[in-house]
């Protein structure tokens, strides 16, 4: 399995829901983490709009109860700790994609509010690049540990990809299909 992790994906990604100016503000933590893997994008797809699985690969979540309005659309509670410490939980909704999915937080929590979500895209057959992106609005009292709240958010994406690219392999003597 190959897996190289670099900064920044290529592509944009949507403008969280509370930016109102054309620029992020003081407060507001943007991280994008990009991961090529070889495997079939169908298959990293599949992983990643798997939502009840989320727990599986999000460092950050315990459990998540996942409530459909629609097939493409709906929400999920999800909650758990950061950095094992401080618990939290908050429901979020959710849009699935062709390329993967789309989620945010329609009512901020204590004056945080998250968005976030995955774009697969397809490289050379068998292979693919997942784009990962997390968008925080933290509070204004709080926006001097938007540093350290980057760097931890960093590292915990690196390690949700490490997980979704395991996950996305083709299980040996089966065919290379989606999940």
């Amino acid at each position: 399995m190959a897996v190289q992790l670099q900064d920044k994906g290529e592509a944009a990604v949507p403008d969280p829901p509370w930016r109102t100016a054309a620029a992020p503000g003081r407060n507001e933590v943007t991280v994008i983490r990009q991961c090529r893997l070889d495997a079939p994008g169908t298959r990293a797809v599949s992983v990643v709009q798997h939502l009840a699985s989320l727990p599986v690969w999000e460092r950050k979540a315990r459990w998540v109860t996942v409530k459909p309005d629609g097939p493409r659309n709906g929400s999920y509670t999800a909650a758990g700790r950061i950095a094992g410490l401080v618990t939290w939980r908050a429901t979020f909704e959710y849009e699935l994609t062709e390329t993967g999915f789309h989620s945010w937080m329609p009512t901020p929590r204590r004056g945080f509010q998250v968005a976030g979500g995955f774009r697969v895209i397809d490289d050379a057959p068998g292979s693919c690049t997942i784009i990962h992106y997390e968008q925080y609005h933290l509070p204004f009292a709080n926006r001097l540990i938007a540093f350290t709240w980057r760097r931890y958010v960093t590292r915990s994406m690196n390690i949700e990809l490490e997980r979704i690219a395991l996950l996305a392999q083709p299980v040996p003597g089966q065919p290379g299909e989606a999940l």
